[in-house]
């Protein structure tokens, strides 16, 4: 961590106090969540009225923020969010928690709305897949939908009342034999006490694989998620639209 910031996060702790005006227009603010303490800072944009406010979570210089929102006219943009554990001072790496660190600064400076850009993923080197579509295809809808009431800009109530339909009721028969068509090799899936021919049964046997998590339910979920997207005829939500408002 540079120097700088190490002297203004050791200040913090010491008189505890809630922000401290370091450097013109930046500010430092020191913030506490369901007891792990995270920092971040904000800055007034200089060629107009949005200010955007950067989280560091105790990162060292020169790395991306844990997220970025900018908030103008009572509406908050979450641009990204970047999961670790270096994030909150105590390690605490929920990447939930971030979420709703972020919703509570939208609040606290008057928003009345939250808008997002879902481009959640999940990294295991050397493989990543979209968070939003392995999130769906197992409950029925995305990460964001599970910490937020949000709604989606692209699609109809109804349409979405369809997808959701969709990922709950598919069955792995149907699925398995169309990612078997398609090369996949599913010798490593056990369907166990499953009936892949009753409705529903893909959600099982998709969340099973989910539970795995290693390396080969990663790059299954890397290679194929597309895949059983279009079998389920259920459209892609990575890089869709997501808005909050009371």
């Amino acid at each position: 961590m540079d120097k700088l910031k190490r002297d203004i996060h050791l200040y913090l702790c010491i008189n505890h106090h809630r922000d401290v005006k370091v450097g013109g227009k930046r500010r430092y603010h020191k913030l506490m969540y369901n007891g792990h303490i995270i920092y971040y800072n904000s800055y007034q944009n200089e060629y107009g009225d949005k200010n955007t406010v950067v989280f560091n979570g105790g990162r060292d210089a020169g790395r991306r923020p844990c997220f970025s929102m900018t908030i103008e006219n009572n509406t908050a943009i979450l641009q990204s969010l970047e999961r670790g554990k270096d994030c909150f001072e105590d390690k605490h790496d929920r990447s939930k928690d971030l979420v709703h660190v972020a919703f509570q600064i939208a609040k606290e400076n008057g928003c009345t709305s939250l808008e997002l850009t879902d481009n959640s993923s999940v990294r295991c080197p050397p493989y990543r897949f979209h968070l939003s579509n392995q999130y769906f295809l197992t409950t029925g809808q995305t990460w964001y939908e599970s910490i937020l009431p949000i709604s989606i800009k692209e699609f109809s109530e109804s349409e979405m009342a369809i997808y959701r339909n969709r990922a709950k009721k598919n069955n792995w028969i149907t699925i398995s034999k169309y990612l078997t068509n398609a090369g996949v090799n599913l010798d490593f899936i056990s369907t166990e006490g499953i009936d892949i021919n009753k409705t529903g049964s893909a959600t099982f046997v998709l969340n099973r694989i989910k539970d795995m998590k290693n390396d080969i339910s990663c790059k299954f979920f890397a290679e194929h998620t597309n895949k059983i997207l279009i079998a389920s005829k259920i459209p892609s939500f990575y890089g869709t639209s997501w808005i909050y408002k009371e």
